[in-house]
């Protein structure tokens, strides 16, 4: 019986280009999951911080009620 090999590489054998796709594609989740926490904290964060989220957020335009 003979054992199927993954697929994966490390990151090192990939070409140049994928290389360069893969961590585009991991920097931009990293930034998008970093934008939701704070997002998210800030959103539920009680007094000065939530209140200047809030008039920031009006000031540029967008509506959040």
């Amino acid at each position: 019986m003979q054992l199927h090999k993954s697929a994966a590489r490390p990151i090192g054998q990939l070409d140049p280009a994928s290389a360069a796709r893969w961590k585009a594609r991991s920097a931009a989740l990293c930034a998008a999951l970093l934008g939701a926490v704070i997002l998210y904290g800030v959103g539920f964060a009680p007094g000065i911080a939530h209140g200047e989220s809030h008039d920031t957020r009006h000031t540029m335009g967008f509506v959040c009620h």
